[in-house]
């Protein structure tokens, strides 16, 4: 019994993945987020100064939105493709 791996094998369709149909604010959020914690944490003050509050604040709303944006977007995306098929 020999294997043929040359052939590759038929799809009807490819899976949809989590950045189908991703608009650009959501990974913009997320970027947002992370380099804003960075911003937050090269506070070297040794205090819990304002940097570091509104850094952290920043940080969690950006974080929230971009992962929240990036599901609804999904779940708009998984929707659309369901009522095509």
């Amino acid at each position: 019994m020999t294997a043929d791996y040359a052939t590759p094998a038929a799809r009807s369709e490819l899976p949809t993945t989590i950045l189908d149909g991703v608009n650009w604010p959501g990974p913009a959020l997320l970027l947002l987020g992370v380099s804003t914690l960075a911003w937050a944490l090269t506070d070297t003050d040794g205090d819990v100064g304002i940097r570091t509050v509104v850094g952290s604040v920043v940080t969690l709303i950006a974080l929230i939105a971009g992962f929240v944006w990036i599901t609804v977007e999904h779940t708009r995306f998984r929707a659309d493709e369901d009522a095509k098929s």
